[in-house]
């Protein structure tokens, strides 16, 4: 199964669905689509999964994911974009079906699948699921999907909350 070791995350208006342009060691690229109803499940199931990496109370729990998030944000770094420059370096296809496996010494494998078996898979340590996940979340908003699968700590602004509880405090 080949390891994409970078990742692009776009909406296609044309397509409505999100598009992963992923890279694999070698010179092949993935393009992989994902409908709106399986990202939300890959999604929702990714922050779920983040959210029991912390064993704290919900009020609490709130509070460090904010503050884990607002880290993992502060710590993308900016890369060049995954692209396809060839049909016949590249393997496009519509994923029907995602698994999520727990990655040893801490982390998420993501492994996309099709109808036809077709696969390919991406690994995150928890920094980097952080990081994914931010930027799907922006590109939902920019889609113009509903966003109620997003936790609060993950969909708010965190210069608008920072200064509101500032605003609180004086």
């Amino acid at each position: 199964m080949p390891m994409l070791i970078q990742l692009t995350t776009d909406y296609s208006i044309e397509e409505d669905r999100l598009c992963l342009t992923g890279r694999h060691e070698t010179v092949c690229v993935y393009k992989l689509w994902l409908t709106r109803r399986l990202a939300d499940r890959l999604f929702y199931t990714s922050v779920d999964w983040l959210q029991k990496q912390q064993q704290t109370t919900h009020v609490r729990s709130n509070l460090v994911q904010t503050f884990e998030q607002e880290h993992a944000i502060a710590e993308i770094e900016p890369q060049t974009l995954v692209s396809a420059p060839t049909e016949s370096s590249s393997s496009t296809w519509l994923v029907n079906n995602v698994d999520l496996c727990n990655k040893k010494g801490g982390g998420l494998v993501l492994v996309f699948k099709d109808a036809q078996d077709q696969d390919a898979s991406v690994a995150f340590e928890t920094i980097e699921l952080r990081q994914w996940l931010s930027i799907c979340c922006k590109v939902y908003q920019a889609a113009g999907w509903p966003l109620e699968i997003w936790p609060s700590w993950m969909v708010n602004d965190p210069v608008a909350t920072t200064s509101t509880i500032e605003t609180l405090v004086h």
